[in-house]
């Protein structure tokens, strides 16, 4: 049997705290869950029944919303 030895000092428990709270911050954002439908709609769109001109119009809406979104959150920011 293989023993793993980890110490766990204040300072890896920092880092593994950063990691975590960046995660959740990208899991609350809009503009990833956006982004991720968008992949999904890419490599999906021949099973989906998409039509290439769709998706084109579908990506273009993506990147809209994902500025728009960007906008508003700087805006938020900023108050």
């Amino acid at each position: 049997m293989v023993k793993l030895n980890i110490n766990l000092n204040n300072k890896n428990m920092d880092i593994l705290k950063k990691i975590v709270d960046t995660f959740e911050n990208v899991f609350q954002s809009k503009k990833f869950w956006y982004a991720f439908a968008m992949f999904i709609f890419v490599t999906c769109s021949s099973s989906f029944g998409i039509s290439e001109g769709e998706m084109a119009n579908l990506i273009w809406v993506g990147v809209a919303l994902i500025v728009a979104q960007g906008i508003a959150d700087r805006k938020s920011c900023s108050k």
